[in-house]
């Protein structure tokens, strides 16, 4: 009732598993902003959720988790499919209410606070930050319909007619004061060496251009993060920083660090926030999130960023002091880093994710799975002024529900996507490919099958056999024609550059579901990834 009647709902996915609902909700969520409504029966049912709520709140993806529950006096009784769901998901949510139970010929004030409620959810789980809401539906049976004394659904029509929420709830935008506007001013003008770092959930699609038009005025480069969506917009961005060297002795000590959404997948960044070597960092947060892994932060500026950088940018007095050559020396590194790896032609997993990204058209999804493939496209892939949707379960960076999340993005947009998934992770949400028959946009699922857990050849627990290989890197020796077969997918195998890419290219204007399977083998890549590490090394020297 409260689903079909109270929340305006534009699209319906009947899904059969409650393991891919959450997370194809998640990716609507991901990608429209607003929150798809994710229901379920009573019991372990709602236990599934709980990966997916977890990451809508670490990563501000607002959701509405709907669960049914059993009447009050089945609780704690012992009867059947009946567990404590109230405020089952504890902190991991923003608000949870356990509703009461219906009525058969309701008052006006219980429509009322039905209706009340449902707009409270949408307008909490669209607050700053945004996040999962939890509705707790206990009922009695008889469960079918059954004949009422009242139209209850025309009570809850009563008073509105445009299909609008009977609350309306406006959000303001949130200007940055004089003070914050003046504080980064201060700093700025009186910094010699400065960078604006992009993390992910940067909103990059609001900011781009105040942000062009105050690094182009203060001349401060910008790192971005794939996952910021700017490494794939109209700004200038370094994307090769991985490749740079040690950034302590490349960047030097920083005088100001100014840090857009939350922290990056790439290790070299991280280890030079960890070090302190820089002076001053300031967060600007349009949520008010806190994000400082490292305790390092100086100030947090809560306002809209494009706000803060538009005035900040009218407001500056002095001329830039930023150090040019410095600049310079940093641009012509990431030159450098990128001409030396277009000279390679290996194939291994980076190649393989480099080659999807440039074949996708222009305006598609890229959804990334955790683990290797994030890391690959943070090292591998170079900036383009072409405009991409890049999105990665990076709130909590699990590999749970990948696969449904990719299809949430195409159910939620309607464009054109492209998941890079690892075997594992495919292997983990593998019934989540049942979704593929239901999406309407066309879906290209490229796995990078390098049997098993690649990653963990980067630790050195690769040196101690047996143990590594069974516990680690977990070899399976499957493919994964079947599950396409299976899926109703077509599926091709490829393992050439060339042949990924017209595959991608080709399944991506096909209109349907694809799943190519890209071969590789961990070893091999370790060895690659360091021979093109070293080339890089050699080229910025």
């Amino acid at each position: 009732m409260l689903r079909s009647r109270v929340i305006p709902i534009s699209r319906r996915s009947r899904l059969l598993t409650s393991a891919a609902r959450r997370f194809v909700a998640l990716g609507i969520g991901l990608v429209t902003g607003t929150p798809a409504v994710v229901a379920c029966s009573s019991g372990t049912a709602a236990a599934n959720f709980y990966p997916a709520v977890i990451e809508a709140k670490q990563a501000c993806v607002p959701l509405l988790v709907l669960t049914a529950d059993r009447p009050p006096e089945a609780r704690e009784s012992g009867a059947n499919q009946t567990i404590d769901q109230v405020r089952m998901y504890g902190s991991h949510v923003l608000w949870s209410v356990d509703v009461a139970l219906p009525e058969q010929d309701p008052a006006a004030l219980i429509v009322r606070s039905l209706r009340t409620l449902a707009s409270r959810a949408v307008a909490r789980s669209l607050d700053a930050p945004c996040g999962p809401v939890h509705l707790n539906f206990p009922f009695r049976k008889p469960l079918e319909p059954t004949v009422v004394p009242t139209d209850v659904t025309r009570l809850f029509d009563t008073g509105r007619t445009d299909q609008l929420p009977f609350t309306r709830v406006d959000k303001a935008i949130l200007e940055p004061s004089e003070s914050q506007v003046e504080s980064l001013i201060h700093a700025v003008e009186n910094a010699h060496r400065a960078v604006i770092f992009a993390g992910p959930f940067t909103p990059a699609s609001d900011i781009t251009e105040a942000l062009a038009t105050f690094a182009d005025t203060t001349g401060i480069p910008v790192l971005a993060d794939p996952l910021s969506n700017l490494r794939w917009s109209a700004v200038r961005t370094l994307g090769a920083y991985d490749s740079f060297g040690p950034l302590r002795d490349v960047l030097g000590t920083v005088d100001v660090w100014i840090q857009l959404g939350g922290q990056p997948a790439s290790k070299a960044v991280e280890d030079y926030l960890a070090s302190g070597a820089a002076s001053r960092v300031i967060q600007i947060s349009h949520d008010g999130v806190w994000r400082d892994p490292h305790h390092q932060l100086a100030e947090l500026i809560h306002a809209s960023p494009a706000a803060l950088f538009r005035r900040a940018t009218r407001m500056l007095r002095n001329e830039s002091l930023i150090d040019r050559h410095w600049v310079s020396q940093l641009w012509a590194r990431e030159g450098a880093v990128w001409r030396a790896y277009a000279e390679s032609s290996a194939w291994f997993d980076g190649s393989v994710v480099s080659t999807c990204i440039e074949s996708v058209p222009e305006d598609s999804n890229v959804v990334i799975a955790n683990s290797l493939p994030v890391r690959n496209v943070e090292q591998f892939v170079a900036p383009c002024s072409r405009t991409l949707h890049v999105y990665c379960n990076r709130g909590a960076s699990g590999i749970d529900g990948t696969v449904s999340t990719a299809f949430g993005a195409a159910v939620g947009s309607g464009r054109p996507t492209c998941l890079l998934i690892g075997d594992l992770a495919l292997l983990h949400d593998i019934g989540g490919l049942l979704s593929a028959t239901r999406v309407t946009a066309p879906i290209v699922i490229v796995v990078i099958n390098n049997d098993g857990g690649g990653i963990f050849r980067r630790l050195p627990v690769r040196d101690f056999e047996p143990v590594f290989t069974e516990l680690f890197l977990t070899p399976h020796g499957r493919t994964f024609e079947g599950a396409a077969s299976m899926y109703g997918l077509s599926y091709v195998s490829v393992q050439d550059v060339e042949s990924l890419r017209r595959s991608v290219g080709s399944a991506m204007s096909d209109g349907t579901g694809w799943l190519i399977e890209a071969k590789t083998d961990s070893a091999n890549d370790l060895r690659v990834r360091s021979e093109m590490m070293q080339d890089a090394a050699q080229a910025v020297k």
